[in-house]
């Protein structure tokens, strides 16, 4: 009878685990630019990283999301020089140029093709984001090249740990922002993160420049690009309870946790985190502390219940 109850309380209170466990966007990494070292106005960011090639300093910019700092954002080129394969940091800027907060990001120069220093491939380059236990990653950030002389398209693309870059093709975002025609709206880019990014140790995210500006010729030394508001988010693999069912091949009794089949279980707690993963074979137990918990069970033959148990 206790354990009849038990599995009916169980069928109502899986109507809400959804509510219970929604799964909210957590933030990654952002950047926004807006944060200064020196007095307001002296456009003097607080989170400026630098790299040193060929005896000039770059900077590239340091997460500001919490104290996340590894993540870093800035515009590279990379190539081979004198028969050297390097990598440099593009230099850049804050310009009033946007219609979101005060500055936003401006690199002009090294964005033209110059096979002899380097400049094979140039591009925004996002590096050192962690999803371990992150998945559905999605990043957003305004876009848009700079007057007559700003390039017309780039191209999207990821790359796991030491792995090769997979880009995706090129699409068009505005070419002439200007004083006049700050960043807005209509230059977000959306880019929903393919699966292999997620729970990963080191990924890395790339924008790469087309060749053109907005009349058809080759980019030059003098082109331009702004960005500004980049955010990263994604959803904790701890939160990924779905289809939330009552079906009895698992079950509690008194503190201990039963199964009718040989599975592999996963606990989780009231705010959907895991306080036990593991086998559970059919007439065993698993005891458990007092508590409000979710058990997703997944048995041999890859039958997967949800259940809440309550106690």
């Amino acid at each position: 009878m206790k354990k009849n109850l038990l599995l009916t309380t169980i069928c109502a209170f899986a109507l809400c685990t959804g509510s219970l466990f929604a799964q909210e966007r957590q933030t990654i990494a952002s950047w926004d630019f807006d944060s200064f070292d020196g007095a307001p106005g002296t456009a003097t960011y607080s989170y400026w990283g630098t790299d040193e090639v060929g005896g000039t300093t770059r900077p590239w910019a340091l997460n500001e999301y919490q104290s996340k700092k590894n993540a870093t954002f800035g515009a590279v080129y990379e190539g081979v020089r004198d028969g050297e394969n390097i990598l440099a940091n593009i230099s850049h800027t804050l310009v009033t140029t946007t219609s979101f907060g005060s500055y936003c990001l401006n690199a002009s120069g090294a964005w033209h093709r110059n096979d002899e220093l380097g400049q094979s491939t140039r591009y925004w380059l996002m590096d050192n984001i962690t999803t371990t236990g992150i998945k559905d990653l999605i990043i957003t950030l305004y876009m848009a090249g700079v007057g007559s002389q700003g390039p017309t398209q780039f191209k999207f693309g990821y790359k796991i740990g030491n792995g090769n870059w997979v880009d995706g093709d090129f699409k068009t975002i505005r070419s002439n922002a200007a004083a006049g025609a700050p960043l807005a709206v209509g230059d977000l880019w959306t880019e929903t993160v393919p699966v292999a990014c997620n729970n990963q140790a080191k990924v890395s995210f790339r924008w790469v420049v087309g060749e053109n500006m907005l009349n058809g010729s080759p980019l030059v030394s003098g082109s331009a690009v702004r960005v500004d508001k980049i955010l990263v988010t994604g959803i904790a693999t701890a939160t990924s309870i779905s289809n939330a069912k009552a079906e009895q091949s698992v079950y509690a009794s008194g503190n201990k946790l039963f199964s009718d089949v040989d599975a592999n279980i996963t606990v989780f707690n009231s705010v959907g985190a895991s306080v036990y993963n593991g086998a559970i074979l059919k007439g065993e137990s698993v005891e458990l502390p007092t508590g409000i918990y979710v058990v997703k069970a997944v048995s041999n033959n890859n039958t997967e219940s949800v259940k809440v148990v309550i106690r």
